[in-house]
């Protein structure tokens, strides 16, 4: 039987660098490009500059759509959704460099609802195993390990590393290996590969373990949002789960929109604590998002001082000493300058510890105990005041 071949040349965008989209896209004009690939940090980059838009060439002659290549980082489902709209073909790639690159792909239809990393490409072997080893069922995530012709030797000079990411194969034949990649992911029912996240993005805060990736997915899954990273922050007294978002034009949306998004598909203990919008997110050489260069949010504790001069005023009904006393305790534990009385605890950043904090400082200055719960139900200043006032004491 013939086999097709098709024939082509590489043009390496050395000379221009990947955060300039307009030059990557001038690039690509001239150089007749058909295919291209990019981590989607890239791809967003390019599509900002105008990528498969309308524009003729030097010759009048508007470029055809690439095939787009993705890879490198989780591709998004709104990414993928603008992408797919701009390019001829969308292809999202998965393959950590020790598998020499690519391990799986998937071809993405226009307008998807779901992207995936595919299936194992010819000569290529993925066991998603649990932490015996052990092959988890269809459905339930466990670790991504590869096998097959494109496995590589190990690490040079690194026999310790070697031994520890490279394991015996025990589905394989004799003296072949197993490539833990430190992915998360899961089968689907008709046996492509979702992918899930990190195995070291895998972060705990006060007693809950988050998938820093799953927040980021939500977020992107906002339709004001065009780009997220989270990271946990342990440059304060506690840890800050923080979300750094970049908006898509012409929209700027809340924190306490994006905690209110996030809520409805996440439990309140995953939630962010800090929002920090940015024109763009920092990448890497690479092209992927450089965690290390997000700036820290600005630190509570260093605000000025509220400027209210009548901090206990509800409605007209002029000083209220109990919201004035809650107020005041808001502001010390949440170390926020100015609190609003109607305002809600969580999209101020509140969490589970803030909240025993805000209940032992009522009940000695107060002498009231509310409930831990009265929280949840009702998290603001004046509600919560409401509750204070029913325990009949005088103030």
């Amino acid at each position: 039987m013939d086999a097709g071949v098709t024939g082509g040349r590489v043009v390496v965008a050395s000379a221009v660098s990947a955060l300039d989209g307009a030059g990557v896209l001038r690039l690509i004009r001239t150089a007749g490009v058909t295919h291209a690939q990019a981590t989607p940090s890239g791809w967003r980059v390019l599509l900002e500059a105008g990528l498969g838009g309308p524009t003729p060439d030097a010759a009048g002659i508007t470029p055809q759509p690439l095939v787009a290549v993705a890879g490198g980082e989780a591709l998004p489902v709104a990414l993928a959704r603008d992408l797919r709209a701009r390019t001829a073909r969308l292809i999202n790639g998965y393959g950590p460099t020790e598998a020499t690159v690519y391990a799986t792909m998937a071809d993405i239809p226009v307008d998807p609802d779901e992207v995936t990393i595919g299936r194992p490409l010819p000569n290529v072997r993925a066991y998603l195993l649990d932490e015996t080893r052990r092959p988890v069922p269809v459905g339930l995530p466990g670790e991504l390990y590869l096998a097959g012709a494109g496995l590589a030797v190990g690490y040079l000079g690194r026999d310790d590393l070697t031994a520890e990411r490279f394991v015996p194969d025990p589905f394989g034949s004799v003296g072949e290996r197993l490539y833990r990649t430190g992915d998360r992911c899961r089968w689907l029912p008709d046996g492509r590969i979702e992918f899930l996240g990190r195995t070291d993005h895998q972060v705990k805060i006060r007693g809950h373990r988050i998938e820093l990736g799953e927040i980021e997915a939500r977020l992107l899954d906002h339709p004001g949002v065009a780009g997220a990273a989270t990271v946990l922050r342990r440059d304060a007294d506690e840890p800050r789960l923080v979300a750094y978002v970049v908006a898509r034009a012409g929209t700027a949306p809340e924190p306490a929109e994006l905690r209110r998004h996030l809520a409805l598909s996440l439990p309140k203990a995953v939630l962010p604590t800090d929002y920090v919008a940015l024109d763009r997110l920092p990448l890497s050489r690479n092209g992927k998002v450089d965690r290390a260069a997000l700036p820290a949010p600005t630190p509570r504790d260093s605000a000025d001082p509220p400027q209210d001069a009548d901090p206990g005023t509800v409605g007209t009904g002029g000083v209220d000493p109990v919201v004035a006393q809650l107020r005041l305790i808001w502001q010390e534990v949440l170390r926020i300058p100015d609190v609003g009385v109607h305002e809600d605890l969580f999209d101020l950043g509140g969490h589970s510890l803030h909240i025993t904090r805000i209940s032992g400082r009522i009940q000695q200055r107060l002498g009231v105990e509310v409930p831990l719960d009265a929280f949840f139900d009702t998290p603001t200043i004046a509600e919560i005041a409401e509750i204070v006032r029913q325990s009949g004491k005088e103030f």
